[in-house]
């Protein structure tokens, strides 16, 4: 999730685009994020955690996968898949920790939610780094993390379906 914002201008240099065409990426996929977690939000039906998760990193995994192909129109796609993936996991993530934390540990347990993803900014980009030099092109590395985020997605399935 982290590679994207923290690798994506050197991802476009790469594809020969400008740091403008970037920086518009990056707001398609804060737009789509910001629509898709309202939309979501309002819905009377929502999905069970380990099914959020679910969806939420197949989507991810299909918008990786996507920066595969070194195309500025997939990769506009596949922002837009990533923002909707993103707009489901953080309100998922955050209503999670709300409902399982008390008025005691509310603080904290928000609090360290903050401090880890402050720390996995830093900690993605290290590993990034190390997959990128590898497999050897922000391309591979791309399509790699989009497979973790399929696996991750079985194992959220799993869950799933052994928790009824």
């Amino acid at each position: 999730m982290f590679s994207v914002p923290m690798n994506f201008s050197a991802y476009i240099s790469e594809m020969g685009q400008s740091y403008t065409m970037c920086g518009i990426l990056m707001g398609v996929m804060g737009v789509a994020q910001g629509v898709f977690s309202i939309l979501y939000s309002r819905r009377v039906t929502k999905l069970s955690e380990p099914s959020a998760y679910a969806v939420s990193f197949l989507m991810m995994g299909v918008s990786l996968v996507l920066l595969y192909i070194p195309e500025i129109a997939v990769t506009f796609v596949s922002m837009v898949i990533m923002g909707f993936s993103l707009g489901l996991l953080m309100p998922t993530v955050i209503s999670q920790l709300s409902m399982y934390s008390t008025s005691k540990t509310s603080g904290k347990v928000m609090g360290g939610y903050s401090v880890f993803l402050n720390l996995s900014n830093f900690i993605s980009t290290l590993v990034f780094a190390m997959v990128i030099s590898m497999l050897g092109s922000f391309f591979n590395a791309y399509a790699f993390a989009g497979c973790v985020a399929f696996v991750i997605c079985v194992i959220c399935l799993i869950i799933r379906f052994r928790s009824n």
